[in-house]
């Protein structure tokens, strides 16, 4: 029983972590739309977002 609730959070998370990665990527190509300055700047600030965390 313990070793199938773990599984079960395994895949949601694995799911939310997916789910998450596409929203992002979404949000970049709204933000960025093909200006490589843009993007980079981008990039570098989420960047620097995840090294706070």
């Amino acid at each position: 029983m313990l070793n199938s609730t773990k599984e079960k959070r395994a895949k949601y998370s694995r799911e939310y972590r997916k789910i998450n990665k596409e929203k992002i990527l979404k949000q970049r190509k709204e933000y960025c739309s093909n200006n490589k300055e843009k993007k980079r700047e981008y990039d570098k600030r989420r960047y620097i977002n995840n090294k706070k965390q």
